[in-house]
C-alpha cells in the first residue's frame, strides 16, 4: 500500500507541475514538486528533449552548408520554418532544377554528419515548381510544397517535380 501512495503522489505531483507548466506559473528555476523519482524522470527527458534539439540543429547546419556548397550565388536559399525551405533557382527549369537537387541529396548521402561517435545521413525530401510570373509565386511556393508532400509520401529522400495542371 505505501508503494501505491506513493505512486499516486508521485502521478499528482506530475500532474500538478504540468498544470502549473501549462498555466505559465512554473518556471525553469522552481524545484519541481514531489519526488526524487519523478524529479530524475523529468531531468533525465529534458536532457534527452535538449540532446535531441541539438543534434536536428547540427542537421539542419550540414544540410544549409551543404546546399550553399552546390547552390550557384545567384540562387537564393530561404528558411520557411522548422525544416523547410525554400530555394529560388532564377533560370533554371524544373528539370535543371530537379539535377541540382539530386546532387545536393547525393553529396549528404556520401558525406553524413558526425554526431558523437555516429555518422548520421540526412536526406531531403524536395518539391520543385517553376515560377513563369512572379505575380504567381504564392501558387508556385504551394505547388513546390505539395510535391515536397509527395516526395515524403513517395518513400522520402527524393525530388519531385509538380505536374502543372
Amino acid at each position: 500500500m505505501k508503494n501505491a501512495n506513493r505512486q499516486k503522489r508521485s502521478v499528482d505531483d506530475f500532474q500538478l507541475m504540468y498544470r502549473s507548466i501549462y498555466e505559465g506559473t512554473w518556471r525553469v528555476t522552481d524545484k519541481p514538486p514531489g519526488s526524487t523519482e519523478m524529479q530524475a524522470s523529468l531531468s533525465r527527458m529534458f536532457s534527452r528533449l535538449i540532446e535531441e534539439l541539438s543534434e536536428l540543429a547540427e542537421a539542419l547546419k550540414h544540410l544549409v552548408t551543404t546546399m550553399r556548397q552546390k547552390l550557384r550565388p545567384r540562387d537564393r536559399l530561404y528558411r520557411v520554418g522548422g525544416d523547410e525551405f525554400a530555394v529560388v533557382c532564377p533560370d533554371l527549369s524544373s528539370l535543371e532544377a530537379k539535377g541540382a537537387f539530386e546532387r545536393i541529396s547525393l553529396t549528404l548521402k556520401q558525406k553524413p554528419l558526425l554526431i558523437g561517435a555516429d555518422q548520421v545521413v540526412v536526406t531531403v525530401s524536395v518539391g520543385i515548381a517553376e515560377c513563369r510570373a512572379p505575380s504567381k509565386l504564392a501558387e508556385v511556393l504551394e505547388a513546390a510544397d505539395r510535391a515536397a508532400i509527395e516526395s515524403k509520401h513517395l518513400g522520402r529522400d527524393r525530388v519531385t517535380l509538380h505536374a502543372p495542371q
